[in-house]
């Protein structure tokens, strides 16, 4: 009789202990998850900012060109 009540508590015991480290081990990936979003969305800030800084050096270089082109008859090949 001891011994069946001794198993009935080291499985309900066990269980209890497998929720724990589940709950444990899924709060800690889910931790590394938010970091690895956050990281991302950064990394997608620092590439918009990037691109836009592109196209404003691209139209910036147009421009240029076009004046020079206006002002002096110099020729620049276009991309």
């Amino acid at each position: 009789m001891n011994s069946t009540y001794l198993a009935i508590v080291l499985w309900v015991g066990s269980l209890i202990a497998q929720f724990i480290a589940y709950m444990f081990l899924a709060a800690r990936q889910r931790g590394r998850e938010d970091e690895k979003l956050e990281e991302i969305a950064r990394q997608s800030e620092a590439i918009s900012k990037l691109k836009e800084d592109a196209i404003e050096h691209r139209l910036m270089t147009e421009n240029i060109a076009t004046y020079l082109e206006a002002k002096n008859g110099i020729q620049f090949r276009r991309y």
